[in-house]
């Protein structure tokens, strides 16, 4: 009826008139309280009062405690080993690295000292230490650690003190660089210590920020042990395009093979895990488009062997640079070991004097081979012989065009008495 559908109107009228009424309240209340300091959200849930998931950071991280003077002792004693730094996606080429943090534990070097061929990595004298030494490790802010060490040894010179950076060792890849860094380690086990390929330090590179290296140099080349007194690193082939981060005073060498010989290692079809050099397509440096595009090639149409071929020319001339920037460097063909490298590179390059138990001892190891750690291979005779001799094929014309040239300029290099 007319009387029922006026009466229905005039109650939905009322309820919004009510709804709009209620809604000003709450805004007036709000907006009177509100410079009075009433903080409304105060009476929501606390987000920090939810529990996070475990091993991940919330916005608000809670802050690391402060410890005592035994917190540190491990460190600042050389018992404990720099094996990691995180925090620092921040960390730029400049200043000061902020909140990067470092982590420390024990580790036993006895297995790199005598037998380096079955722990020639660095990772692989962690995971060695992992389950009886490594697992109570320490992490610290890096920056205030640093500062604790330095004064350390200062006021402690007979319990501490810092290796000699002997030597830095870069390569091609695939060319007996893991070889030399075992010789290194068996020409003088007691006196030596070798980095092989540590993250800790590929990651400070990274960065470009030298202070952030430097400091990551210092803990690494700390010790204990008065029978120890220098210290080497060799990095992974890729870091040959940071070299120019590095300290200028601490002689390197370059280790580097005959194009077509070091394409076809690395597809060699007895290597259980994939072509390595074939991660560029994923992750390609800028100085691979740069060169691909210098010889009038589209990088992502390139064929496998012809990326290999990329990553390994910028590689090499990463360490070209260097050594035209700074003068310093030399270069080995992997062709002249072992030999070259006692002959020539211990005394002429790392000063240091062979003797014959020295010489014996590198002798041995070189009857080794040099990653026993990474042996396990599968023959994949599946492929075809008319598959590999067409692979063969595209390998050497990758070699010709974009490796020959820099291939002739090392053999000068390497001739040359500054190289």
């Amino acid at each position: 009826s007319y009387e029922s559908n006026m009466g229905t109107s005039y109650l939905n009228s009322l309820s919004v008139n009510f709804l709009c009424f209620c809604i000003y309240v709450v805004y007036v209340n709000y907006d009177l309280h509100k410079p009075f300091g009433l903080d409304v959200t105060s009476f929501a849930i606390s987000t920090d009062d939810q529990p996070k998931p475990s091993g991940v950071e919330g916005k608000k991280s809670k802050k690391h405690k402060k410890h005592d003077d035994s917190y540190y002792e491990p460190i600042l004693n050389a018992s404990f080993y720099l094996y990691e730094i995180t925090h620092t996606n921040k960390v730029g080429p400049e200043g000061k690295y902020g909140h990067v943090r470092g982590r420390f534990c024990m580790l036993d070097w006895t297995k790199q000292k005598t037998a380096p061929n079955t722990v020639p990595r660095y990772s692989d004298v962690i995971n060695k230490s992992w389950k009886k030494l490594c697992q109570n490790d320490t992490s610290v802010r890096l920056d205030t650690i640093v500062k604790k060490a330095r004064h350390f040894d200062k006021e402690n010179p007979t319990k501490v003190h810092s290796l000699e950076k002997a030597g830095f060792i870069y390569h091609e890849s695939r060319c007996g660089s893991t070889l030399a860094s075992n010789m290194l380690t068996v020409a003088d086990p007691e006196g030596h210590r070798v980095y092989g390929e540590p993250t800790v330090l590929h990651v400070a590179m990274k960065t470009g920020n030298k202070k952030l290296i430097n400091d990551v140099l210092y803990m690494m080349g700390r010790s204990n042990d008065p029978k120890e007194k220098r210290v080497f690193y060799k990095f992974k082939s890729s870091l040959s395009r940071h070299m120019d981060v590095m300290p200028q005073d601490v002689p390197w060498i370059f280790f580097y093979r005959h194009p077509e010989e070091v394409l076809a290692s690395h597809f060699e079809p007895t290597e259980i895990d994939e072509v390595v050099c074939l991660n560029s397509r994923n992750k390609t440096h800028a100085s691979e488009i740069e060169l691909a595009t210098d010889y009038g090639k589209n990088f992502t149409l390139l064929t496998d062997p012809e990326v290999c071929a990329i990553r390994l020319a910028s590689i090499v001339q990463g360490a070209i640079n260097e050594h035209n920037r700074t003068k310093r460097g030399h270069f080995i063909n992997y062709n002249s070991l072992p030999s070259s490298f006692w002959d020539t590179a211990l005394p002429g390059y790392f000063h240091i004097k062979v003797n014959e138990a020295m010489l014996e001892r590198m002798k041995a190891i070189t009857g080794v081979y040099s990653k026993t750690t990474w042996t396990k291979k599968v023959l994949k005779w599946e492929k075809m012989a008319a598959e590999e001799k067409a692979l063969k094929k595209d390998q050497k014309r990758a070699a010709d065009k974009f490796m020959s040239s820099q291939y002739e300029l090392l053999e000068e290099l390497s001739a040359s008495p500054d190289g």
